[in-house]
């Protein structure tokens, strides 16, 4: 959001918000990562990304355009760096506790060497909430994988 004013800004993140707040979520995700460092944060998300597809999905799971997990992330840089994520699966059912089990495992894999590393899951009540949570800074990224 580099080189916008601050009017722009504001509209750019209430669309944004209007956006989110139309899609039914199926998680709300924390990814506690506690690194400083962006890059090595980033990528542990797109791995528990791309790990948490091929747990619920299959070893195929790129193969089959019409299943995914849809993401968006708000990357969030304070003294405990994380992510506020949301997520739909689309083209599949996941019950919640096959997507909490299989979260949590993959995200103490992925940060096994930071031990207060941690994953909080919600189902999504409120959209409006959910939208006011991903867009709080305006910092948002889709998935790439």
């Amino acid at each position: 959001m580099k080189g916008l004013n601050e009017t722009e800004r504001w509209q750019l993140i209430r669309e944004n918000r209007a956006i989110i707040g139309s899609i039914d979520w199926d998680f709300v995700v924390t990814l506690n990562t506690r690194e400083k460092n962006g890059t090595n944060r980033t990528h542990k998300i797109w791995e528990f990304e791309r790990r948490l597809n091929q747990a619920l999905i299959g070893r195929h799971w790129r193969k089959d355009t019409t299943k995914g997990i849809r993401w968006i992330h708000n990357l969030e840089d304070t003294k405990q760096s994380h992510s506020h994520s949301v997520c739909k699966c689309d083209g599949f059912e996941v019950s919640e506790q096959a997507f909490r089990t299989q979260a949590r495992r993959i995200w103490a894999q992925i940060n096994r060497q930071q031990t207060k590393a941690q994953v909080h899951i919600n189902t999504v009540t409120n959209l409006d909430a959910v939208a006011q949570y991903i867009t709080k800074d305006g910092v948002m990224d889709c998935t790439p994988i």
